[in-house]
């Protein structure tokens, strides 16, 4: 929810000066736009995309086993620090 949350506020401050931002409505190709616009650095775009789509893949696969959507800590490794560090790099300057 933190990746999506990130992308969505980062594409509504920018979609008047980027008007190819709004082409897309899933969060992986909006990230990329992000990154053509010159809005996030592409290397940020494309962590928080593989970020994403792990994630995205454990849920995944714990539906289909029938268990809770909760991942263990530790199987996180050092991921919700990057994204916490990339939301301080990118949303900072939004908060009122």
């Amino acid at each position: 929810v933190d990746i999506e949350f990130m992308v969505q506020c980062l594409v509504l401050a920018n979609a008047r000066a980027h008007s190819s931002l709004i082409v897309w409505s899933d969060n992986i190709r909006q990230l990329a736009a992000l990154a053509e616009a010159g809005i996030m650095q592409p290397e940020d775009a494309e962590n928080l995309a593989d970020i994403y789509r792990d994630y995205r893949g454990w849920l995944h696969r714990l539906s289909l086993g029938g268990k809770s959507g909760l991942l263990p800590t530790a199987e996180l490794g050092d991921r919700p620090a990057v994204v916490s560090g990339l939301w301080a790099h990118y949303l900072g300057s939004l908060e009122a």
